[in-house]
């Protein structure tokens, strides 16, 4: 008998021991998870709230949308070709639209004059440039907003409605072998995009090349004054740092401007930017 009770309070002592530790890992679990719950989501905010603050700390100003605080037309080396693809722009800027077809026109025979097809093709027709320049214009004003011609890589997929055109403008595009003028390589390809790109900004004398400028000032010894005059304006601002850079950069291009001024007083201030920078200019 007293066996049984002995073995009954066993029994119950192990019951109630099992029921506690039972009870204290079902509380430890349920505390546990809570925690890892608060600490996850905590932690995650606060991650997030920091990074929050770093961003508004080191972003810049926003560029404004107001249409009369829109950023000034910043130069470019080659010559904008975006305003043959814009009936709007061709009327607003008009003198600007010519001469960036002149400036094509001349530009195109200067590259391609030494090629025998290209020759053979202006033999044919005297006017073909010319009618190439504008058809390329119409093809892509014809196109669907979806399908206009935004890159200059774009210009690869127009189709022109003259065979003769389409011969040339493939030309064009492909390249020739470089002329052998100023040591240039022989086996070196020359092609369009070499000197044109789809933008509407001005064309920076300062950094052009000088097949670009002879098309503009159509004779090589005025092209061979401007290099010269970029050439000892890179060097002195060379030699400039920090706000006497800025100071230096501001003086010269006043001067390069009003030297170019100074060459042809023709040229619309929406086709030339006459601003310097300490980048070498390319006198090739």
């Amino acid at each position: 008998m007293n066996i049984l009770m002995y073995v009954m309070t066993m029994l119950m002592l192990f019951t109630m021991l099992t029921y506690a530790r039972l009870e204290t890992f079902r509380s430890f679990f349920h505390t546990q998870k809570e925690f890892e719950h608060h600490m996850t989501s905590t932690e995650r905010k606060t991650l997030n709230d920091k990074a929050f603050a770093l961003y508004n700390a080191m972003r810049g100003k926003r560029e404004s949308t107001d249409p009369g605080k829109a950023r000034p037309p910043k130069g470019i080396k080659k010559l904008g070709w975006s305003i043959l693809f814009d009936k709007n722009k061709q009327k607003e800027q008009s003198l600007k639209y010519q001469q960036v077809l002149d400036v094509s026109v001349r530009l195109i025979y200067s590259i391609f004059r030494h090629n025998h097809t290209f020759i053979d093709l202006v033999k044919e027709d005297a006017d073909i440039v010319e009618r190439l320049l504008k058809a390329i214009g119409d093809a892509a004003e014809e196109r669907e907003s979806s399908q206009k011609i935004r890159r200059d890589r774009d210009l690869e997929s127009l189709n022109l409605s003259d065979p003769k055109l389409n011969h040339l403008f493939y030309l064009l595009l492909k390249g020739v072998y470089a002329d052998n003028e100023k040591n240039q390589q022989q086996d070196k390809v020359v092609r369009l995009d070499d000197y044109v790109t789809l933008s509407n900004d001005p064309l920076r004398p300062y950094l052009a090349s000088q097949k670009i400028l002879l098309a503009i000032y159509q004779e090589q010894n005025i092209v061979d004054k401007i290099c010269e005059r970029r050439t000892a304006i890179y060097k002195q601002l060379n030699k400039y740092t920090g706000q006497q850079l800025e100071d230096a950069k501001k003086q010269y291009m006043e001067e390069f401007s009003d030297y170019l001024q100074g060459l042809s007083s023709q040229l619309s201030l929406e086709f030339i930017d006459a601003s310097v920078t300490t980048t070498q200019p390319n006198n090739l």
